[in-house]
């Protein structure tokens, strides 16, 4: 599975490929704030801190573990892909 995330650059996108497993939960932004050791975060500051944000736990095929936080537009992806789920 592909974890596309859209940075704040205007043409911008983060992906992260090759995951095995994917938890996710809906937090507000206000929350999302207090991950700053996630290992990549996309906040967009203007934001209030009532707005939904995604924390995701991303378990790689290579075993790496990768967690994530973002409020703006995310997408899971299949290995070929297309779009399973808009977070």
């Amino acid at each position: 599975m592909i974890l596309k995330i859209k940075t704040m650059d205007k043409n911008g996108w983060v992906l992260i490929d090759g995951i095995r497993k994917i938890k996710f939960l809906s937090i507000d932004t206000k929350r999302a704030k207090e991950y700053k050791d996630a290992s990549y975060v996309v906040l967009n500051e203007d934001a209030q801190d009532s707005d939904s944000a995604v924390f995701a736990m991303c378990s790689l095929r290579t075993d790496q573990e990768y967690n994530v936080v973002f409020n703006t537009f995310g997408f899971l992806l299949s290995d070929e892909g297309k779009t399973v789920e808009r977070l």
